[in-house]
């Protein structure tokens, strides 16, 4: 015996799901209901205390007048794979009872599990399912000779899917879809039996079919106007089938008039005299109605409408053509005449233009249309205007227009446009630019192109493209250059001018002549002069001057009147920083030197002399007040003097002292004494 406590508070509501779910119609759905269950499988000779219940009711019905179905929990423990009724396990490891059954249709469902007076349960729509066939309620034909036509009246039912569509099939043949509710059959032989299939689908697949079998008729009766009554009105013709004596024949006037029948297949009608007055008139055929076109009884007296259409105020090139289109209306569309005898051209200018011979009309909406083709006479800039002259063109009830409407204008064009420059040739310069307009009033600007050019002959092409009105530059050649236009207007007439002479320089001047002041040495500055030259706009200045005060590699920058420049090097080597120093020495030499005085031997003074830059201009050895001269041997009885070379003196003397003087060219002069 085993027992087990349990809490009725704590049970679980069911749950409710359907399958497929998703927004599209179905024609069956599965709805599986989840149970929670108290009881363990290891302990086979428990109970559960749980009671299993549910109701199913349709979508707008009382819940309480349906009562629950109980689900016995024995019945769900030994089950097969198709078992409506299952123990398993969720997700969790709990005990579950789970059942299944299938819906055709919409419906509510309701899950409810007990446990004593506890009760748990749960609600759902089940919505999206429709198992159930659409009706047909009926067919209603409508037959002509070659085509039969079935309004289909269908439904489908209130919690239904609603109707897809309707598809048509004739004599067995393939389905194709109505074209609403109506199924079109239509190219079919006349008085012949045939086989109609029509079908209803609903949005959740179901279908269903009728049949039916119709005979095409003659044909439609026919509503003519036979007579008018001007300002008043109009007596109709009203030709029917003849169908034999089976056939009904019936017409009425106005929408609201009663039907009369008639037994003569032509019947008129009596004067109609209210305006704007439909006219039906039908056949039955077997039970078929036939309905005529409906004829709405107009009062006309309005002719004729003709427009012109073509190229506004068009310019036309000398000897080329244009085409312009006249279209005559009517509010009905009726014509007794239509013909246009000629094409005449007006103008206060002769030559202007000449028209063709109008072409057939062709036939457009409630009227005709003519083609005039025009070409350009020999007078350029002539204005013309043209209209079709002695034509008639009549509506069916003899309302005529005199054909008076007047064509756009015509103007003869030949001439090439105008050309002006912004600035009209220049002097010398690296560029130049200049604005060029072209201008033509007949026919506009279709494009303008430029070319430099040299010569003054006319450029074999054009290379560059500019906008009218544009600006054209010119830079990095050197030379005189004319600016070529050629401008075409929209007809196709061509101008090509040269401006005056644009003067370019982009050529760098030449380094001429280079002199220096002074051109001998010299311990100050040196000025140095470059000339310049230049063959197109001109130095800016002849030459062009430095001054530098030491030796080295220079450069002056030259320029012309355009503003090319250039670079000149050149060399200063004549300016001289001189010096000038004696180095005074002596020795006993015994008479060391010969030819010498023995008296003055004794001592040797020597005076070393070092220069830079300059030469030796004069100088002098002195003992005392007794001196030998540079350049000179000499005897002073003081003592002997002897310039062995520049850059050594000698003197001799017993004894004492010499003081040696020497003077360069730049330097002045410089004195050394042996002391």
């Amino acid at each position: 015996e085993v027992s087990q406590m349990f809490d009725p508070a704590e049970l679980v509501a069911p749950t409710i799901t359907a399958t497929p779910g998703g927004t599209d119609w179905h024609k069956k759905k599965t709805v599986k209901m989840t149970f929670p269950m108290n009881r363990d499988d290891s302990a086979a000779s428990m109970k559960n205390d749980y009671i299993y219940q549910y109701k199913v009711f349709a979508i707008g019905s009382d819940a309480a007048s349906v009562d629950f179905k109980t689900i016995s929990e024995k019945e769900c423990e030994v089950t097969t794979a198709s078992s409506a009724c299952k123990i398993e396990t969720d997700s969790l490891g709990n005990k579950v009872l789970t059942y299944k059954f299938e819906i055709t249709d919409n419906k509510n469902v309701i899950a409810q599990v007990s446990a004593g007076t506890n009760k748990k349960a749960h609600a759902a729509v089940i919505d999206k399912v429709d198992g159930i066939d659409p009706e047909i309620k009926g067919i209603s034909p409508y037959a002509t000779a070659t085509e039969i036509r079935l309004h289909i009246n269908g439904s489908d039912n209130p919690n239904g899917s609603g109707i897809a569509k309707y598809e048509c099939s004739i004599d067995g043949k393939s389905w194709h879809d109505a074209n609403g509710s109506v199924c079109i059959f239509s190219g079919l032989e006349k008085e012949t039996q045939y086989k109609m299939d029509v079908r209803a689908i609903d949005n959740a697949g179901n279908t269903k079919s009728a049949d039916a079998t119709f005979t095409t008729v003659a044909v439609n009766p026919v509503v003519t106007f036979t007579e008018k009554i001007e300002g008043h009105g109009k007596k109709v013709t009203i030709k029917y089938p003849n169908l034999g004596d089976a056939a009904l024949y019936e017409y009425k006037v106005g929408a609201n008039g009663t039907w009369i029948k008639t037994t003569s297949l032509t019947q008129v009608t009596s004067l109609i005299t209210v305006n704007n007055t439909p006219v039906f008139a039908r056949v039955s055929y077997n039970g078929v109605y036939v309905v005529s076109g409906t004829i709405n009884v107009m009062v006309d007296t309005t002719p004729p409408t003709c427009t012109w259409s073509g190229p506004a105020k068009a310019a036309i090139r000398n000897g080329t053509t244009t085409t312009y289109t006249l279209t005559c209306k009517d509010n009905f569309g009726l014509f007794s005449d239509k013909t246009i005898a000629v094409a005449d051209v007006e103008s206060s200018n002769t030559g202007a233009a000449v028209a063709s011979a109008v072409s057939a009309p062709t036939a457009v909406t409630n009227g005709f249309r003519w083609t005039v083709t025009v070409k350009a006479g020999a007078t350029s800039h002539a204005t013309a205007q043209f209209r079709l002259k002695a034509g008639a063109i009549a509506d069916g009830f003899s309302n005529k227009n005199l054909v008076t409407a007047y064509s756009s204008a015509v103007r003869n064009d030949s001439t090439g446009p105008t050309v002006t420059f912004g600035t009209n040739g220049g002097g010398w310069a690296k560029s130049r630019s200049t604005k060029v307009t072209a201008s033509d009033t007949y026919s506009g600007i279709a494009s303008v192109k430029y070319q430099w050019s040299t010569s003054t002959s006319t450029p074999t092409s054009f290379g560059g493209t500019i906008a009218n009105g544009g600006t054209v530059t010119g830079s990095g050649v050197t030379g005189r250059y004319y600016l070529w236009i050629q401008a075409t207007d929209g007809l196709g007439n061509v101008t090509k001018v040269r401006s005056n002479p644009f003067y370019f320089d982009n050529t760098a001047p030449t380094c001429g002549t280079v002199t220096k002041n002074p051109s001998g040495n010299t311990t100050g500055n040196v000025t140095v002069t470059v000339k310049c030259s230049d063959g197109h706009s001109g130095c800016a200045y002849s030459s062009y001057s430095a001054t530098h005060g030491a030796n080295g590699t220079y450069s002056k920058t030259i320029a012309d009147k355009a503003g090319n420049t250039r670079s000149c090097s050149y060399s200063v080597s004549n300016h001289i920083n001189p010096s000038l120093s004696i180095k005074a020495t002596w020795r006993n030499c015994g008479g060391c030197q010969s030819g010498v005085s023995s008296s003055y031997h004794q001592y040797e003074y020597i005076f070393t002399i070092s220069m830079s830059g300059q030469k030796l201009k004069s100088g002098k050895v002195c003992y005392s007040t007794h001196c030998c001269t540079y350049s000179t041997s000499c005897k002073t009885g003081y003592g002997d003097g002897k310039f062995s070379s520049a850059s050594k003196w000698y003197y001799y003397r017993s004894t004492g002292n010499a003081t040696a003087t020497a003077c360069g060219s730049y330097s002045g002069c410089k004195s050394k004494s042996t002391s």
